[in-house]
């Protein structure tokens, strides 16, 4: 193994970022290509560390709770806006010809959906991680060095066993009295609920609770947005930047990887080439491109998926003054389930408190002046509830096809169909069943017939195309993501994960990355 050599690296989302960061600090040159793309002339200190905060808020109210497939397209907003103030820009259209029985989201903004993620991360455990060719031994170092530049808040807890954080800051804010009534029941009841298979703690967050602001809806401090540490990256002589181009195909000549772009401004025809290329563009995006450049016959590729629910939870206690607080919309528990038994791996709980998770389906219905009397009137209910985002593993969710669409003028797009888990719906079943039994020491019920239960793909965990594996075979990629007869050429996003784990990804695919960029 070299020790430096001259890199590309493809995307400026979270796995990109890690990718560039772990790579210069091996004292490598690296170039990082982006479709998005930054101000000519940035000043690291002018950069919003709020950044993302306020564009998720923008998000969740305008397009959380909306149907179907997605094509949340910021028309509104001007081309230099969008780059300079760092906002989510679904880039479908780009990218996908057509989505049937899926809700597919694609960024090809600087930053990627680290632009709107909740900032919610965890570790992956030993049980998740049984059948990976990577163990989480393997990964421990590269989680500890993502704490370098990504701070996570966190506190000690029931789930510091099986989800540990080395490296964490504490919570600065204190969360909400509805979430500490709800902790402070589990806590009485921890050795049953554990017996039980359930885990809890406070949320983990890669927000820096030592950057504030006055604004009440930045309790948690600063959500990580990887565009701020791509600014930092600037400043380094051994790491530049090119935005707005968008890679269109790639090749292996020799000892060196060559890329063929073109600008997004202005359509002009671009290539580069480097010693070694590293792919972190996102599962759909880096899927068709090395469809495009290696497997032109292949019409279909798998891409695995977290399926996505969200529930009320109707507390037997009311806490008073809830609807009183100030309106947060990251969660503040964290809840692991692994009961049940036709499952193996776990259950992920987010857990929010009463906020815009609970007001805006009522909002979407009513309109704010309504929910408004409705929120008055029905205070004493509203005063319980509690929203529920559930995720499950990929290997009992639902899956997507991709299929390259051949008849595309404007370069490759794909197809993109939702294909149903039969075994989802049982599941899903007895996880409700499970927690209506154990309400006494959840302190609530699941309310099921308000369940929305989303369309595969809506949860924005995707990947798994090129799945790592020790002996890889057909698509399979090797544990540096490589694959066969590709060793100058590395994949290090969600793409190459075995299995998409239920708890938070975006931690993994960071560490993961930085593991790869380290031993490539």
């Amino acid at each position: 193994m070299r020790n430096t050599f001259d890199a590309i690296v493809v995307g400026s989302g979270p796995s990109g970022i890690s990718c560039a960061y772990t790579l210069i600090k091996r004292g490598c040159r690296v170039r990082l290509i982006d479709a998005g793309g930054l101000p000519s002339k940035i000043d690291p200190t002018e950069f919003d560390p709020f950044s993302t905060n306020n564009n998720r808020r923008r998000w969740i109210e305008n397009d959380f709770w909306r149907h179907g497939n997605t094509k949340t397209n910021n028309s509104n907003l001007k081309h230099e806006d969008k780059r300079q103030k760092h906002f989510f820009t679904d880039s479908s259209e780009q990218i996908i010809a057509k989505i049937k029985n899926a809700r597919v989201n694609t960024s090809l903004s600087v930053g990627g959906f680290s632009n709107v993620w909740g900032g919610a991360v965890l570790p992956i455990s030993e049980i998740d991680a049984s059948n990976w060719p990577v163990s989480r031994q393997m990964l421990d170092p590269y989680y500890r060095d993502i704490c370098e530049f990504m701070t996570i808040s966190s506190e000690t807890d029931g789930l510091d066993g099986l989800f540990p954080i080395n490296n964490a800051v504490p919570h600065k804010a204190s969360i909400r009295k509805q979430a500490i009534d709800f902790l402070d029941h589990l806590d009485a009841n921890r050795i049953n609920l554990e017996r039980e298979g359930i885990y809890f703690g406070r949320s983990k967050l890669a927000a820096n609770p030592n950057v504030f602001s006055p604004a009440l809806e930045h309790k948690p401090g600063a959500l990580f947005n990887s565009t701020a540490i791509l600014v930092q990256l600037l400043s380094s002589t051994r790491f530049s930047y090119i935005g707005n181009t968008f890679v269109d195909k790639v090749a292996i000549e020799g000892q060196r990887a060559e890329l063929f772009c073109r600008s997004t401004i202005d359509q002009s025809k671009l290539s580069f080439s480097c010693e070694k290329l590293f792919l972190a563009g996102g599962a759909i995006s880096t899927t068709c491109l090395l469809a495009k450049s290696f497997y032109p016959k292949r019409k279909q590729f798998y891409l695995r998926t977290n399926q996505n629910i969200l529930f009320p939870f109707l507390r037997s206690r009311r806490t008073h003054g809830a609807i009183k607080n100030s309106f947060e919309d990251y969660p503040e528990v964290f809840l692991e389930l692994t009961n049940l038994r036709t499952y193996t791996k776990f259950i992920h709980f987010q857990i929010y408190s009463y906020g815009y998770y609970v007001l805006n389906p009522v909002e979407h219905i009513l309109g704010k002046h309504l929910s408004k009397i409705i929120e008055y009137l029905g205070q004493p209910l509203l005063e319980r509830l509690m929203v529920f985002q559930c995720m499950f593993h990929s290997d009992y969710s639902d899956k997507l096809v991709l299929k390259i669409d051949g008849n595309c003028d404007d370069g490759i797009k794909a197809n993109i169909t939702g294909i149903k888990n039969p075994d989802l719906t049982t599941l899903s079943s007895e996880m409700f069943k499970l927690l209506f039994a154990k309400r006494k020491l959840l302190g609530g019920i699941p309310l099921t017939s308000f369940a929305r239960h989303y369309p595969p793909g809506a949860s924005f965990h995707v990947g798994s195309s090129f799945p790592m594996s020790k002996h890889p075979r057909g698509l399979e990629s090797t544990i540096l993501g490589q694959l066969q007869g590709l060793e100058n050429l590395h994949i290090v996003d969600s793409t190459i994960l075995p299995n998409l784990p239920a708890p938070t990804l975006t931690y993994t695919v960071m560490a993961n990355s930085s593991r790869i960029a380290a031993n490539a």
